[in-house]
């Protein structure tokens, strides 16, 4: 073979290879774009089937009333409609007595779905810190609400003197269940889920303005109440329609607008009236 038909040769085979690695080259693109697509697509579905939940804030009304600091703690809140049936009488911010009913706790929220997909399978558990709420209560020393209190998986139990006081945690510890929540735009009145404060949160939180608004009305106690009283947190676990699971933590901080009532400087009877803000924030 002549020098010039073997450089023909090469020649031919550089541009066979070269043809080869452009090919090779634009298929490795051409699947890299499909993947990409495929990625944007997927993430694309996600997104059009992703749940998304919120909660708003909401302002209160909360009643409490008690005749020796001992006792229990009578209360009534709402965040709807004031409901006078719940009073024996209500002639003023100072001048009411609660019925000892069931229906004293009418704070409810609703939860609401603002992303594109319906979130199911959704699972509600509440906590706070009781410890640290014990540790407020008994900051001041000259006057307690009790002189001791023993802290139980399933309930509290206040003891002074002779006195007892218990609290069962029956609605901290259960975990509700929601079947599903629908995105706002398909949501209507029938689909709304309203979800209630917990009884014994809101047990602690009338002895906690007790105490406080008993101190307060005493010109002898200097000491204030050292610490505030713990925030309720909710977690919230759900899935979208592809069972991909999911779940968002809420702060649950219940803030003073303003109150009145209180007592006098010769007795322990509080009555009062207390205007509040829920703040739900979303802890990261």
């Amino acid at each position: 073979m002549s020098k010039k038909d073997k450089k023909k040769n090469e020649n031919g085979s550089i541009f066979k290879y070269r043809i080869t690695l452009i090919t090779v080259i634009a298929s490795l693109l051409a699947a890299i774009g499909t993947l990409l697509t495929l990625v944007f697509l997927i993430n694309q579905h996600k997104t059009s089937i992703k749940p998304e939940i919120v909660i708003n804030d909401s302002k209160f009304l909360f009643f409490c009333e008690n005749y020796h600091l001992t006792h229990y703690v009578n209360f009534y809140i709402t965040n709807s409609k004031f409901d006078t049936s719940v009073f024996f009488n209500y002639t003023s911010s100072n001048n009411f007595v609660i019925k000892p009913i069931k229906q004293r706790n009418s704070f409810y929220f609703s939860p609401k779905n603002i992303g594109r997909g319906v979130a199911k399978d959704i699972e509600l558990t509440w906590r706070f810190d009781t410890t640290s709420l014990i540790s407020v209560l008994l900051s001041n020393k000259r006057e307690v609400l009790f002189d001791t209190a023993f802290l139980s998986k399933n309930s509290m139990l206040f003891i002074t003197g002779s006195d007892t006081s218990l609290y069962l945690k029956r609605d901290m510890n259960n975990t509700d269940r929601i079947n599903y929540i629908l995105p706002v735009n398909t949501e209507n009145e029938r689909n709304e889920i309203n979800i209630q404060i917990p009884d014994f949160y809101l047990n602690m939180f009338a002895k906690y303005v007790v105490l406080k608004q008993y101190i307060s009305m005493k010109s002898h106690l200097k000491d204030e109440l050292k610490g505030s009283f713990p925030d309720l947190f909710l977690k919230i676990k759900y899935k979208d329609i592809s069972n991909n699971k999911d779940d968002v933590t809420y702060r649950i901080h219940f803030k003073n607008l303003g109150g009145s009532g209180g007592t006098n400087k010769n007795s322990v009877e509080i009555n009062y009236k207390y205007i509040g803000n829920a703040k739900f924030t979303k802890v990261e």
